[in-house]
């Protein structure tokens, strides 16, 4: 049997099936850019291997990354704390990893 663990740029370590409720894509872009800021403050380097474990030092930069997800999604008005929904998610997954597009 085949269990689903990826949701967008997310790498869940268990099936994702039967939760009631996924990450929006506010949240999923977020994540995506904080594990990218995050690492390359860490290594100087953009690139992460698909299946990368997010990291936890480094620098996210809630403010940018805030105004990309807004930029991104064309929502002029603001969203409800990309921060708080992200946090929360990466504190309920320790082992969330992303799937780099390249």
């Amino acid at each position: 049997m085949m269990h689903r663990t990826r949701h967008g740029p997310l790498n869940f370590a268990k099936p994702i099936e039967n939760q009631s409720k996924l990450p929006d894509s506010e949240t999923c872009l977020a994540v995506y850019l904080v594990a990218k800021l995050r690492h390359y403050d860490l290594t100087g380097n953009w690139r992460m291997g698909a299946g990368s474990r997010i990291p936890r030092d480094g620098r996210s930069r809630w403010n940018l990354v805030e105004q990309w997800v807004q930029d991104a999604l064309n929502d002029a008005s603001g969203i409800k704390s990309a921060e708080a929904k992200a946090a929360k998610l990466l504190a309920r997954h320790p082992d969330l990893e992303i799937w780099d597009y390249g």
